[in-house]
């Protein structure tokens, strides 16, 4: 997917481009809008934008000024004027640049998504001629890394910075990374189908890598290249002087919103799929191995790369359980539905150290309770069961179970002696779910979603772009984007109107709030283009659907 900015002071011309390009859905365009030529470079700031949109004349900074920042820091993105003022000034400034055309806002609905299809069509052109041919300077790219290479196996081997770097110095080696500066680590993990058609060309493929950072990453970053065994690729990267005093990214958002291209790359030129992976901190040459055993562990537990295709995220420590609800004997079962969601939800994602957390509080807190006909734990227990049972099914576990624990106890409970040897019971059941090696992962795809569900409820009011949802979760949009839509059925955008509408919905009828104030409540910049998004939605006005209620 190809990320789009619309830029433009005039609040209507935004808006009506912004639905223009919401039903070009061959397009395959994640929108992005604002208003000022500072919103546009805020923007640019955390997001790698594909093509913009722009209008010159604006208060403030004008398109000119915007278009100059953005050829610095994404020189690959493909500039549109779209101006009312056909000036020899702009054409000539247009033609000096070959990523910038220009259009007059007179021209056709036609012609303007023409261009942005024509600018989708030169960035795929331009990736198709990466070159890619093992000519001289090649081969000696392939020396130079074969070279780099050993040195970088002495570092994983134990040795030290001091002993490593002073082998360089004799060696005379050509390495490009400062040892007495911090490192960006970029793990990549490699999905190979067709074993042979991969491996039969390896020195191509090394080459190949190295020379799709090098466009990615332009004249941003160091790097040297690690090819840790066949399926596991490293990139240590290093930003230069320029990149770090001069530009307003920092390092990690640029290296994260290069993702979907790192990925394009080696999907669409190599018979594999590939999982990224980028530790949030640069790290010092002596932390590398304790790094790459963290990632690689981290990887071994991602979502598998043939079931769910490439996709790049940032790692985030596990948080330790904290905030949760605190079950005791009081509470147990006042707070049962509280409780069991949460628990639902735990499981659903996978976490279970504050899944295990929770049960082994409940496990605690019903040891004062002895009869073993008390209705309201039977529930409990009952409910419990129905979850695991559920589970057990859907992925055909019971076979591969039956054979550590027995399955009867789910729904029968009489040979329990105790609440508390009841929740021991499915504590040991679930620790086996969640460790077998037969088990199918937990569904990360609904857990990926129920995250991004949650969050959009909780913040209607905030900017959701796509970009700000891929940093909730710290996986790379595109893969945001698909999964939601694989899972839901639904564009990411739509369901975020959707809520907005619901929403709303419910402030009118609740509230007394002005159409203005509810407007600012759920997330629309305008009254307007407010009430125009609702009664193209409802059929009726804010005002119309107040007073039907």
């Amino acid at each position: 997917m190809k990320r789009l900015l619309i830029v433009d002071d005039e609040h209507h011309i935004v808006n009506w481009l912004v639905e223009l390009f919401e039903s070009q859905s061959n397009l395959e365009l994640v929108i992005f809008k604002t208003y000022t030529g500072i919103g546009a470079l805020k923007i640019l700031e955390s997001t790698k934008i594909d093509i913009i949109l722009l209008d010159i004349k604006m208060p403030g900074m004008d398109g000119l000024q915007v278009s100059e920042k953005i050829l610095e820091d994404w020189p690959g993105c493909r500039i549109i004027f779209l101006t009312g003022y056909n000036q020899f000034e702009y054409i000539y400034y247009a033609n000096k640049h070959k990523n910038i055309t220009y259009l007059l806002k007179t021209e056709s609905d036609e012609e303007i998504v023409n261009a942005v299809a024509a600018a989708i069509e030169s960035i795929k052109k331009e990736n198709r001629q990466l070159d890619l041919s093992i000519q001289a300077a090649a081969k000696e790219k392939l020396v130079n890394h074969l070279l780099r290479r050993d040195f970088l196996s002495d570092i994983f081997r134990g040795k030290s910075i001091e002993e490593t770097a002073n082998r360089m110095n004799s060696s005379g080696c050509d390495f490009p990374l400062q040892l007495n500066e911090p490192v960006f680590f970029l793990y990549g993990k490699l999905y190979i189908p067709h074993v042979g058609s991969y491996y039969d060309n390896m020195s191509d493929s090394l080459i190949r890598s190295m020379q799709v950072i090098e466009k990615i990453l332009y004249d941003k970053f160091r790097y040297v290249l690690y090819d840790y065994d066949d399926t596991t690729v490293i990139w240590f990267l290093q930003p230069v002087q320029d990149f770090r005093n001069q530009s307003a990214l920092s390092p990690v958002p640029y290296i994260k919103e290069s993702f979907d291209d790192i990925i394009a790359f080696y999907t669409e030129n190599s018979p594999l799929e590939i999982l990224l992976l980028l530790y949030p901190q640069a790290i010092e040459w002596d932390n590398i191995y304790n790094t790459f055993l963290l990632l690689n562990q981290y990887a071994l537990q991602a979502p598998p790369l043939q079931n769910s295709q490439s996709y790049g995220m940032i790692y985030k420590e596990p948080p330790e359980p904290q905030n949760l609800i605190q079950v005791d004997n009081d509470n147990l079962v006042n707070k049962c539905d509280t409780i069991l969601s949460q628990m639902t939800l735990y499981f659903s994602r996978g976490e279970y150290r504050h899944f295990s957390h929770l049960l082994k509080q409940i496990t605690f807190a019903s040891k004062n309770i002895n009869s073993m006909h008390y209705l309201p734990m039977i529930g409990i227990y009952q409910r419990f069961s129905s979850l695991l049972i559920n589970y057990i099914n859907k992925y055909n576990l019971g076979e591969s179970i039956a054979t550590q624990i027995g399955l009867y106890p789910l729904y029968f409970i009489h040979d329990f002696k105790s609440w508390r040897e009841a929740f021991g019971y499915l504590d040991k059941l679930t620790t086996i779910i969640f460790n077998s090696g037969d088990a199918i992962q937990l569904d990360s795809n609904q857990s990926l979603v129920i995250t991004i569900k949650d969050y959009i409820r909780d913040h209607l009011s905030d900017n959701l772009t796509l970009t700000v949802l891929s940093d909730v979760v710290n996986y790379n949009s595109s893969y945001v984007s698909r999964v939601f839509k694989q899972t839901t059925g639904m564009n990411l955008s739509d369901y975020i109107t959707v809520c907005r509408i619901n929403k709303a919905k419910e402030l009118l009828v609740s509230s007394s709030d002005s159409v203005r104030i509810i407007a600012e409540k759920v997330g629309f910049d305008t009254s307007q283009y407010f009430s125009m998004v609702f009664r193209k939605e409802t059929g009726l006005t804010p005002g119309e659907f107040r007073n039907k209620q």
